[in-house]
């Protein structure tokens, strides 16, 4: 299967600053390259729940806990949770529309 991971203009807010940012570039190639692969094995084993998430979403805000992981000196864990929002998301915005 393969998932298109396309930029979208979806931005989250940076952790240091509260700012509008979106996760790109050399610095956060390996976290991008994590989040794609964990976006594609819930691609995997939950294919009707992952078609409600779109993917760069899901890079997007992964990266973004891991940002925020980095200034606690954390190790960032929860894309589940992570995942789950977005697919909740989804399911509201689908009722309202």
């Amino acid at each position: 299967m393969e998932i298109d991971f396309t930029p979208t203009a979806y931005t989250v807010m940076s952790p240091g600053d509260g700012s509008q940012v979106r996760y790109e570039g050399e610095q956060w190639d390996w976290d991008i390259r994590r989040a794609k692969s964990i976006y594609e094995e819930f691609a995997t084993d939950y294919p009707a729940l992952a078609a409600l998430v779109v993917p760069d979403h899901f890079v997007q805000e992964y990266c973004r806990g891991c940002d925020s992981a980095s200034w606690s000196g954390s190790t960032f864990r929860e894309w589940n949770e992570v995942f789950l929002e977005l697919v909740n998301r989804a399911i509201v915005h689908s009722k309202f529309n």
